[in-house]
């Protein structure tokens, strides 16, 4: 089970935490062992050589990664976690269509997630179609 696809994180929040994400390439410190970095147990590409980075500002950069069939939630509430000033938006597509979007940042003292997934129409609905109700 692989199917492409590309994420584009975006994140605004200080300076210093932006830095070190952009150093680390998204890396987060494995929770049982603090030394070691964190990569997940499936083929998360995070890292600073799969992970493109562009700064747009000091507080406000996008990272692109390419994915194999598999949602990161979980990767990014540890993000979310590990940078409670920082506001995450995570924005993803795959080869047949399947779109999300995942939006974190901490609001009183708790997380505050938002999710929402949705499929494209295929290149053949586009051509044939011409009433996208049903």
């Amino acid at each position: 089970m692989g199917v492409d696809g590309t994420q584009y994180v975006s994140v605004r929040g200080p300076t210093e935490c932006l830095d070190e994400m952009e150093a680390r390439g998204l890396r987060m410190d494995d929770p049982a062992d603090p030394q070691a970095d964190y990569v997940g147990t499936h083929q998360y590409i995070f890292g600073p050589e799969n992970v493109k980075v562009k700064r747009h500002r000091p507080n406000y950069m996008v990272c692109q990664l390419d994915f194999r069939n598999t949602d990161i939630y979980e990767q990014m509430e540890m993000l979310l976690n590990k940078y409670p000033k920082c506001w995450f938006k995570n924005e993803y597509e795959n080869e047949l269509g399947h779109c999300g979007m995942w939006i974190g940042r901490y609001k009183g003292g708790k997380p505050e997630i938002q999710k929402l997934e949705w499929i494209e129409p295929t290149i053949e609905e586009l051509v044939h179609e011409t009433d996208f109700s049903r």
